[in-house]
């Protein structure tokens, strides 16, 4: 099992715009996970991936991302 946290502030002093922001500041969240396995010649990985974004004081949105990865392995 992977997991990972991240957390990033884009423009946070708002001074300096990018151009998509234009002078904003955005928060972003995003959690993801997976676990992966073997089974028989096949590699099975399950994962998702979890974010949340925030633009300063305006409504956050929010994205899911459900996977399934399947491989067959050559030995």
């Amino acid at each position: 099992v992977d997991i990972v946290l991240r957390q990033i502030e884009l423009n946070n002093d708002g001074l300096l715009p990018p151009p998509i922001l234009q002078g904003q500041s955005e928060k972003v969240r995003q959690l993801s996970a997976f676990y992966q396995t073997n089974w028989l010649n096949i590699q099975i990985k399950i994962g998702g991936q979890l974010e949340q974004s925030r633009i300063d004081n305006a409504s956050s949105s929010s994205d899911t991302l459900f996977y399934t990865d399947l491989k067959y392995v050559f030995n």
